[in-house]
């Protein structure tokens, strides 16, 4: 009989993982379809690297999976930093079956009210906004210029909120 090799977990919080995550990523992948990570020192966590196995996750209803933290959270220090992300709290984020579809439901019948064509006109403009700020310079940084602002944007519109985000969110965007 022969066993189970050992998956070496993947640091994911040093500076070799910042300086190249790819490398990380890379490596994690080398695992197979779910691969072995470590998020903090000793906070080991699996991490999904192939598409079809995340779909089978996200689609599991046998119970086997499941996205309330309650139970690990003892085996995370308290003083970690991946503790406030990682935290039970009442969200659809945390929660699985009919309390997750009840929360689901809220969101996807609060965004059926917006009409599509007042969605469509108010994104094209904060597109054309954002554009017109790199423009000129030839080049930009599509993620953060672009791709990170443009949905808060259409959002915080469609909420009634500014659309001039506090600086302290681009920040917490990025995390």
């Amino acid at each position: 009989m022969t066993s189970a090799p050992q998956l070496s977990a993947v640091p994911l919080y040093t500076a070799e993982h910042a300086a190249d995550p790819q490398l990380s990523f890379t490596r994690l992948r080398q695992q197979g379809p779910v691969g072995l990570a470590e998020i903090d020192p000793g906070v080991l966590v699996w991490v999904i690297t192939d598409y079809r196995a995340a779909l089978d996750l996200l689609h599991d209803q046998s119970g086997l999976w499941t996205k309330d933290t309650r139970g690990w959270m003892e085996h995370v220090p308290a003083d970690s930093p991946v503790m406030p992300m990682l935290q039970w709290r009442p969200s659809l984020f945390f929660a699985d079956g009919q309390e997750h579809a009840h929360l689901r439901r809220v969101i996807t019948d609060s965004f059926a009210l917006l009409d599509p064509r007042h969605v469509r006109d108010t994104t094209m403009r904060h597109a054309d906004t954002l554009l017109a700020e790199f423009s000129h310079a030839g080049r930009a940084d599509l993620v953060s210029q672009y791709a990170r602002r443009l949905p808060l944007m259409v959002l915080n519109t469609s909420s009634g909120s500014p659309t001039t985000p506090h600086p302290s969110s681009s920040t917490r965007s990025r995390r």
